[in-house]
């Protein structure tokens, strides 16, 4: 009896298997996103125009922003109504040339099969970079330097998960080695909300190690403006003769230039 009720209850398990290999499916993604002719949208980004490949689908699928971007057509303009009464002439040529029209607006209408440049002004190359990497793989490494520029991109093209993850490591990689790099990037950013929600803790920090950040030789290549915003803070601990040093530097650094 036992063997019996074993039997059955093997037959009533369904018949299937789970695979994932997801690891292989973002390889693949990002080496898509890395080889242009396998692309269909170039974005030229920063001052630079340093061109960025992506996919348009990918991105539409992944951001709102995007699809509306790349795939919602503009309103289209009213047209001019022609006057009631045309003469035989002016009507022969007009219908003789409406086949050439016809070609030459089918010709200048987007097609989502052609290839689009977009120019990209608001994110420096890396950060974008990095954005269209994670839309197309899933993953994407975080880092200091780019970190506030990634946020706020992320904040701007509506990926959610993306914003929280960089905030959650802004707040934890806020130490010696990263402030300058960090105060240098929400610089950049300043007029995003999420530079600004963040900006206040790493004034904070600074505060709380006034010496060791001043002290940086990076600290003193940062905009004058924030070097003196900085120098002005009350809360600021950190001795008077520092204070005199990095006001010394930055200043004369700027009146060389």
């Amino acid at each position: 009896m036992p063997e019996v009720m074993a039997a059955v209850e093997l037959l009533d398990e369904p018949d299937l298997s789970t695979f994932e290999n997801k690891t292989g499916l973002a390889e693949d993604m990002k080496f898509l996103a890395s080889m242009p002719e396998l692309c269909d949208v170039t974005f030229l980004v920063g001052d630079t125009r340093e061109p960025v490949c992506a996919v348009k689908a990918v991105l539409a699928a992944r951001s709102r922003v995007f699809h509306k971007m790349l795939y919602q057509a503009p309103s289209p303009q009213r047209k001019k109504e022609a006057p009631p009464k045309e003469n035989k002439l002016r009507l022969f040529l007009k219908r003789s040339s409406e086949p050439l029209l016809n070609l030459q607006n089918a010709a200048a209408q987007p097609s989502s099969n052609q290839h689009h440049t977009l120019i990209i002004e608001e994110f420096e190359p890396d950060v974008f970079r990095q954005l269209i990497e994670y839309i197309h793989t899933g993953c994407v490494t975080l880092q200091p330097r780019t970190l506030l520029g990634v946020m706020n991109a992320a904040d701007y093209y509506g990926l959610d998960e993306l914003r929280r993850a960089c905030a959650g490591f802004v707040q934890c990689c806020i130490n010696v080695d990263t402030v300058c790099a960090l105060l240098a990037s929400a610089e950049r950013y300043i007029q995003y909300k999420c530079t600004k929600s963040l900006v206040q803790k790493v004034l904070e920090f600074v505060d709380e190690h006034g010496n060791e950040v001043l002290n940086l030789g990076s600290f003193t290549l940062l905009p004058q403006h924030v070097v003196r915003l900085i120098l002005a803070r009350e809360e600021l601990r950190a001795d008077e003769f520092t204070k005199f040093q990095v006001t010394t530097i930055t200043f004369n650094e700027s009146n060389s230039h």
